[in-house]
């Protein structure tokens, strides 16, 4: 049952700063738009997850109509968190839906005069929120629940159906001519299968698979399988995945690190195009979840039950151990990329 008098005017959705974390928003984003089709809804974001959501919508209504940007590290002038308010104000924004935690967030909504403010009370931010959803718990300890439940749920506190839990992304015609290009410069065939390897995280270091693991899971795809293989990477970690790809000395196996530049919508565009990836627990893996791709998740440092998806079935290769993910064998990923090849 809706929990609202009135439907929104005009919806505010402030989405998360993640791209992972954005890519597990878009459930809530359907569910807002199919429960408010005629309503306008306005997303505040930083630009790259602008990028991540571009032409992540079907139908002829677009789920987010404007979108609002913001830089941490801009001026409280010229786009910053804080220069929010005012633009804000100016979209005449009735309701919002935090989809972040931070105080800040439920602050800026505050000062722009938005009515109802709707999100999980926590961070100090309780008494600035008009619906303070409660944080699910077992007893004191907030229950492990993945984000895509955590943000429909609070859809859901609007009223909106809830139950699909596919996350759901889209490209540009420029991402796939981005792709064709780097198909083209590493020498790879549209007609050969390609397997992706993600082996970076851009938040946390514990998260990394070692590069020698990196090489020998990539020699043996492309030797044992026949398949072409693509070194994911972002700008921070170029370096390391070109020298891996050198070192393995084989055609079939490229960085994605030799073009120029590394947009988000490239990194969408080759991934959606891959039989399988392979992939730590970071953007890339949700990029392909979202994508319906088969994914290979390698979990060391992080718990799986705090991230979990519901697209494509998803093998979860996990290992809880003091070495966390340097104790991930080659030999258990191999096998596991096996098994998702054969669904």
């Amino acid at each position: 049952m809706r929990r609202s008098t009135s439907d929104p005017t005009i919806l505010c959705v402030v989405m998360p700063n993640w791209v992972g974390d954005a890519c597990m928003a878009t459930p809530t984003l359907r569910a807002l738009r199919n429960a408010f089709p005629d309503n306008k809804i306005v997303g505040v974001m930083r630009p790259v997850i602008r990028d991540v959501l571009e032409q992540a919508w079907g139908g002829e209504r677009p789920w987010i109509d404007e979108a609002l940007l913001f830089n941490k590290k801009a001026s409280p002038t010229a786009g910053s968190r804080w220069g929010l308010a005012r633009q804000i104000r100016r979209s005449g924004a009735n309701v919002a839906i935090l989809l972040t935690n931070s105080l800040w967030s439920a602050v800026v909504l505050r000062l722009a005069g938005v009515r109802r403010v709707v999100g999980y009370r926590r961070d100090g931010r309780g008494l600035l929120l008009s619906d303070a959803v409660e944080v699910p718990r077992d007893g004191r300890r907030m229950r492990p629940i993945s984000p895509v439940d955590y943000y429909l749920q609070l859809a859901n506190w609007l009223g909106c159906d809830s139950h699909n839990r596919a996350m759901q992304l889209g490209v540009t015609e420029t991402d796939e001519k981005l792709a064709d290009g780097l198909w083209s410069q590493v020498g790879f065939s549209a007609a050969t299968p390609t397997i992706a390897i993600n082996s970076g995280a851009a938040n946390s270091a514990k998260r990394l698979w070692p590069a020698k693991h990196v090489e020998a899971l990539a020699t043996r795809l492309a030797t044992e399988l026949g398949t072409q293989v693509l070194l994911h990477c972002g700008p921070a970690d170029r370096e390391a995945i070109n020298c891996i790809a050198e070192n393995v000395a084989d055609r079939r196996v490229a960085s994605m690190g030799v073009v120029e530049q590394l947009p988000i919508g490239l990194s969408k565009a080759v991934l959606k195009r891959c039989v399988a990836v392979v992939s730590t627990d970071s953007g890339p893996r949700h990029l392909a979840v979202a994508f319906d791709r088969p994914v290979v998740s390698l979990f060391g440092a992080t718990t799986p039950q705090w991230t979990s998806t519901y697209n494509h079935p998803e093998f979860v290769v996990s290992e809880q151990s003091p070495r966390g993910m340097r104790d991930i064998t080659v030999d258990r990923v191999f096998e596991a990329v096996q098994q998702c090849l054969e669904i």
